[in-house]
């Protein structure tokens, strides 16, 4: 890391984008104000900032929008944003000849057996586009080469899930489907490389996201040709020179690709990144628990902990890994058997607490009396192991229920669980829809249906791997599946009507579906569904 470079950007700060003081070593240089990579300037998806944060918007009445830009195919890549330079990718279109527009009701694969699936497409490559980040203007796109052909908007992920990243100077894409390139921000080739995902079906890495560091670039992937020494049917953490391409070094350890690893230092100052292993259908990755990968030169890629578990027995999926892995220089967080909520103590690798996750306070929204119930002591019995989208913010776990609109705040010290029920859409009026189960129609901008799995269609909390949430200052913002952005009050005294500081729309109702996270950069959030990219500020 060039210190003086940080040391220089750092004081210069004045109204611009800062880090907490926790992940300062592991912060992109010159990162202020900009949007990097998946998490942010340090990978942490948080962020403080003395500028205007967006927190009321709607695309459908054109509201606080500063653009939006129609995309030429679906994707699910997070928005790097450097400058000028806004960077996603996108699937590859279809020309409307070969793929005429979709009709009005989903046609079921003849023979299907998988719930409903539909009769999609499919490919190994991927588009990375460069826009400019004021106007929209597209400036450049070119393709990333891939191995192993991907569904298209499979709702769990496809081959555009990482998000690119970027210094400014240049900007890096990772392909799910088996591939990697860096260009020029002008889009010259610097270097590309492709690689033989496992093969499963397709590539199924919705959970890893992109991570830089310093020199590095990291990417989940199974040993490299010629490697004996590791488990061929295995993914692990490898990292490569961002300036050539070159592989550098590989971890010992193991992660699954239900696992999202996240970027981080501990209290002595170590970057590291941590990784997990378990998860259901089968992965083989064990043993089933976590890991911190020391990012050090001189130790880079080895574990400086590893944890199990307790009486957890290897055979058992460990559904603790179907989770972004959020820590800081003093804990981590494992979801222990549905149930309870872990704490690992990330430096010393010891289990720190353990808190049930039951029972819990319920505000509930009771239509007929349009206010909120409390509901005291709540069995949560039937939800267990339906929490996703999760993130960790000082004392409080947040993550949202699968199947069910509610949000969710767990106090990792007290163990004190609160849900607070959220509407599931607005109507045509902006008012809150809280019963009336939704849809999507699961096009394109073109009037195409490209995705093969019905669950895309779903009305939002549906089964399917959501964008993680972003917390900008005390707001955290989740999306859920048919755009509908909650900006929750971290700090709000009490997880109630008072936490909700604003229901926001990505698109039309019933026509807007998304798995993306959103960025935070230059005083404005950048998001995207299906059919747009949008740029949400002044």
């Amino acid at each position: 890391m060039n210190l003086v470079k940080s040391f220089v950007a750092l004081c210069c700060v004045v109204c611009f984008l800062s880090t907490t003081a926790f992940g300062q070593s592991v912060k992109v240089p010159g990162s202020d104000n900009q949007w990097p990579m998946s998490g942010g300037p340090d990978g942490s998806w948080q962020v403080e900032t003395k500028l205007e944060v967006p927190t009321q918007w709607s695309v459908r009445d054109n509201k606080n929008i500063k653009w939006k830009k129609t995309l030429p195919e679906g994707g699910q890549s997070g928005i790097a944003v450097w400058d000028d330079f806004v960077f996603l990718t996108i699937n590859p279109p279809i020309p409307l000849s070969e793929r005429e527009k979709a009709p009005a009701e989903p046609k079921v694969k003849p023979g299907s057996k998988r719930r409903g699936q539909l009769d999609g497409v499919k490919s190994a490559d991927i588009v990375l586009m460069c826009i400019n980040a004021d106007t929209g203007a597209t400036l450049w796109e070119r393709t990333i080469k891939g191995l192993l052909s991907s569904a298209y908007q499979y709702g769990f992920s496809d081959s555009t899930t990482p998000c690119p990243v970027t210094d400014g100077k240049f900007v890096w894409a990772i392909n799910s489907s088996g591939g990697m390139a860096c260009y020029t921000v002008a889009g010259e080739l610097v270097w590309e490389r492709t690689w033989m995902p496992i093969d499963g079906g397709q590539p199924f890495n919705k959970q890893f996201d992109s991570i830089m560091f310093e020199n590095l670039i990291l990417n989940m992937e199974p040993p490299a040709e010629g490697d004996t020494t590791r488990k061929p049917n295995w993914n692990y953490l490898h990292a490569f020179d961002k300036t050539t391409g070159d592989r550098l070094w590989v971890t010992e350890d193991a992660l699954t690709y239900y696992s999202a690893p996240v970027l981080g230092e501990t209290a002595a100052g170590v970057p590291a990144v941590l990784i997990a292993r378990g998860g259901p259908h089968k992965v083989p990755e064990r043993p089933v628990g976590l890991s911190l990968i020391n990012l050090s030169a001189d130790k880079a890629g080895e574990a400086l902990w590893r944890w199990t578990p307790p009486e957890q027995s290897n055979k058992i999926a460990g559904w603790g890994a179907l989770s972004t892995h959020h820590w800081d220089k003093d804990k981590a967080s494992w979801f222990y058997h549905s149930t309870d909520h872990l704490t690992i103590d990330t430096n010393t690798g010891k289990l720190k607490s353990q808190h049930a996750l039951k029972p819990a306070i319920q505000q509930v929204y009771d239509a007929s009396k349009q206010a909120y119930e409390i509901k005291e002591d709540a069995d949560i019995s039937k939800w267990e192991g339906q929490r996703h989208c999760n993130i960790s913010c000082g004392d409080y776990v947040f993550y949202m229920i699968r199947y069910q609109p509610f949000l969710v705040r767990h106090n990792v010290v007290t163990g004190k669980t609160e849900h607070l029920q959220v509407p599931r859409e607005l109507d045509d009026d902006g008012k809150f829809i809280w019963d009336e189960k939704q849809k999507n129609d699961g096009l394109n901008s073109r009037g195409q249906r490209q995705t093969e799995d019905r669950r895309t269609l779903g009305g939002g909390f549906q089964k399917c791997f959501l964008g993680s949430p972003t917390r900008v200052n005390n707001y955290v913002f989740f999306t859920n599946a048919v755009g509908i952005v909650y900006v929750i009050d971290m700090n709000a005294e009490t997880f109630d009507k008072s936490a909700l500081v604003a229901v926001n729309d990505l698109g039309k109702r019933g026509e807007t579906w998304t798995v993306n996270s959103m960025s935070f950069a230059k005083g404005r959030i950048f998001h995207r569904t299906m059919k747009e990219l949008i740029c949400i500020g002044k």
